[in-house]
């Protein structure tokens, strides 16, 4: 993953259906997210929220930052 890009995300396909999203965040791979909704992971250098969300036909990979000063995500 070039180093201008914090966060990458690799989508594996299975006979064409998705089965999963591979997140990389700040050089590290943090594992595969299975294709379910709200299914999330959290890079433990810098605390994002990396969370796919179903809707309707199409996905979203959302990326929430830790607010400053808040542990909780």
């Amino acid at each position: 993953m070039p180093k201008e890009y914090k966060a990458d995300y690799r989508v594996n396909l299975l006979k064409a259906n998705i089965t999963g999203i591979e997140v990389t965040c700040c050089g590290h791979h943090l594992g595969e997210m299975r294709f379910q909704n709200n299914e999330g992971l959290i890079c433990p250098v810098c605390g994002t929220h990396h969370t796919v969300v179903l809707q309707h036909n199409h996905f979203h990979i959302r990326q929430n930052q830790p607010v400053k000063g808040d542990d909780k995500i």
